[in-house]
């Protein structure tokens, strides 16, 4: 097996370029050039979905992710634009807890452009918790006495241990 062949290979696994590059020891243009050969020959379509598994197996770059996609860099910005997709992915990874800076280095993208908290304050799943458990803590005092407070305490509790 020759090393153009390796490479795809790798590839295929789900490594970025840079990974092939650094695990190989090449140049991560002779990586990327030869994913491309590999991209091109059976591209993912385009979707939300499929962006976003790209980003989370590491596609580092919009051009990265064109090779990948077997599209356009234009056509990456127009898709990004299109969907709001970055906008997306930042919300959800801010309830997940990522900090902006974070988020910014994980889309490789300017804070000002995301703009997170849009439509106020979004809530993160930590905090949500915590807010529960502070409910928790109120209806607890109740649960012996109210029988609608007992079964909202245990929903809660429920749902707070899914959390």
């Amino acid at each position: 097996m020759n090393k153009k062949d390796i490479i795809i290979e790798l590839y295929k696994t789900g490594l970025t370029a840079s990974e092939i590059a650094e695990q190989l020891g090449i140049t991560k243009r002779y990586a990327r050039k030869t994913t491309g050969t590999c991209a091109n020959t059976s591209p993912q379509k385009l979707t939300e979905s499929n962006y976003i598994t790209a980003i989370k197996k590491g596609v580092e770059s919009k051009k990265e992710l064109a090779v990948h996609f077997g599209v356009s860099r234009m056509t990456m910005k127009r898709f990004e634009e299109k969907t709001g997709i970055k906008q997306k992915i930042a919300r959800y990874l801010y309830i997940q807890g990522k900090t902006e800076k974070e988020i910014t280095a994980i889309l490789k993208t300017k804070t000002s452009g995301l703009n997170i908290h849009e439509a106020g304050t979004i809530p993160t799943i930590a905090g949500i918790k915590s807010e529960l458990e502070t409910v928790l803590g109120v209806l607890k005092e109740y649960t012996q006495i109210d029988d609608k407070a007992q079964s909202q305490f245990y929903t809660l509790k429920r749902i707070c241990e899914k959390l």
